[in-house]
């Protein structure tokens, strides 16, 4: 069988650790790939992520700066797409029309009318719509939804609470002088980026959340902007950039189980993480740097967490793994972490190639993708309205107050 052709689309910022993945896939002997083609509209980017991958394949790839001139040279089975949120349905919707499989970057769309239409447009052509949420793939994170899931040993959810707080550090000082952009960052543009943290990263969350414990009925937010973050451009302008820098946040779940997160990056002198998982036969406690967002690792860090069972005795989440890991038949192992890689970067980018290969859906696919986003979506609609918001009505388009903007501008209304 010939190696599945990939397009990498996209080749700043995120783009890197998919590279990285793809690179740890080639080192471990995994032949059944080959990334063909590179796109981004700067070619001095797109060149030279060109030459990172002919580092470590023979054939070097073809470089493209327009997508329908990739798409027409017909050198991709897939692409890999890796662009800003607001070109993630675009994007998808073009190369699914063309024939190619897509995996794109999380949040899948930059609204949820946007996600929507990439789903239609993948089962109505037939191909793959692989959402590249990489969190839940990771060990750590595997290791805690079977814990919740199927060994059960800390006994029915009943509460948890995910607290990260962060700011400048104490003593303050002035704000070096300002160096003038061109144009306002794109995580800080609405109408780019469909929100801040409680999207941009949030949806990670949103998906462990949904993989551990199950569907959220209902959601409350209150977002705040406390320290707005303004760029000064090059024409003398000063731009004030959208999205909140701190979120308070519950969660009712169909299962009854409740749940709070709450962040800010807005507390000088500031730095705490605490995540909280408490059952009715004992709980985990994870206060591992940077992963609140991906709690357990996410497959980006080695998690410390602490689980504590009903016999008092406390275990490392090292301890969990392990044991999570020899509960699975060789077979399993395999699939879920092929070569031996447990980093998810890796993992979800085999899958896709897998997928391709042997025509079978993705673990995270578009009806996943959308359930994640749609939640992260909730939290917005709840802040702008100020009442607690079902996620079902936000899923359907009966709440969509502060999507509808971006909604407008995209060309998404009915």
């Amino acid at each position: 069988m010939k190696p599945v052709r990939i397009g990498m689309v996209g080749c700043g910022g995120i783009a890197n650790a998919h590279l990285e993945g793809y690179r740890s896939l080639a080192g471990r002997g995994c032949d059944h790939f080959v990334l063909s083609a590179v796109c981004d509209v700067d070619a001095a980017r797109a060149s030279a992520f060109a030459s990172q991958i002919a580092q470590f394949q023979a054939t070097p790839p073809q470089v493209f700066t327009d997508l329908d001139a990739l798409l027409a040279a017909r050198v991709v089975d897939g692409v890999d797409v890796c662009t800003t949120h607001a070109d993630h349905h675009p994007t998808a919707i073009r190369c699914l029309e063309a024939g190619v499989h897509v995996m794109v970057e999380k949040p899948m769309g930059v609204t949820v009318r946007a996600a929507r239409r990439m789903q239609e447009v993948a089962a109505r052509t037939g191909h793959i719509l692989s959402i590249a949420e990489n969190s839940r793939r990771g060990l750590g994170q595997r290791a805690m939804a079977w814990l919740f899931n199927q060994d059960r040993r800390l006994g029915a959810p009943r509460l948890f609470a995910i607290d990260y707080f962060a700011g400048p550090p104490l003593p303050l000082t002035p704000p070096a002088e300002e160096t003038p952009a061109a144009q306002l960052n794109w995580r800080l543009d609405k109408l780019q980026a469909g929100g801040g943290w409680t999207y941009d990263g949030g949806v990670h969350l949103m998906d462990s959340l949904l993989v551990y414990f199950g569907p959220i009925d209902t959601v409350y937010a209150e977002h705040r902007t406390l320290t707005p973050r303004e760029t000064l451009l090059t024409d003398g302008r000063r731009v004030t950039g959208h999205g909140e820098d701190t979120s308070l946040a519950t969660f009712r779940f169909a299962s009854g189980l409740i749940g709070r997160w709450s962040f800010s990056f807005a507390l000088p002198g500031v730095d705490f993480m605490r995540v909280g998982f408490y059952c009715d036969q004992g709980y985990v406690l994870d206060e591992t740097p940077g992963g609140w967002t991906h709690t357990f690792g996410g497959g980006f860090i080695d998690s410390q967490a602490r689980i504590r069972g009903a016999d008092g005795k406390e275990i490392s989440s090292r301890d969990l793994e392990l044991e999570y890991v020899l509960s699975l038949s060789g077979e399993e192992r395999e699939r879920l972490f092929p070569h031996g890689i447990q980093r998810s970067m890796a993992i979800e980018c085999h899958e896709f190639v897998d997928c391709i290969r042997c025509q079978r859906q993705p673990e995270v696919d578009a009806a996943a993708g959308l359930a994640g986003l749609a939640v992260s979506a909730a939290l917005y609609e709840s802040a702008e309205a100020g009442v607690a918001v079902r996620i079902q009505d936000v899923l359907d388009g009966a709440v969509d107050a502060y999507q509808r903007p971006i909604d407008a501008h995209w060309g998404l209304l009915p």
